[in-house]
């Protein structure tokens, strides 16, 4: 199987919420694809405090939903 790099870009949380970015990154970082060969991105334009520690947080919850 190919390598796979996927990218989530967000520019404004007030438009895109936070919840929504992070069940999407947490929904992609789930695929039923060799994790090895498997990169997922997060592109913030707005650089918001936000969304940066709502990742953190998902990345905390990942470590324990996902089954990898």
């Amino acid at each position: 199987m190919p390598r796979v790099d996927i990218f989530v870009c967000t520019a404004d949380p007030g438009i895109e919420p936070a919840v929504m970015v992070m069940n999407t990154v947490l929904s992609v970082m789930a695929y039923d694809y060799p994790t090895e060969k498997l990169s997922v991105y997060l592109s913030d334009d707005a650089a918001s405090d936000i969304t940066f520690y709502a990742l953190l947080e998902a990345s905390l919850f990942a470590k324990h939903w996902l089954p990898f």
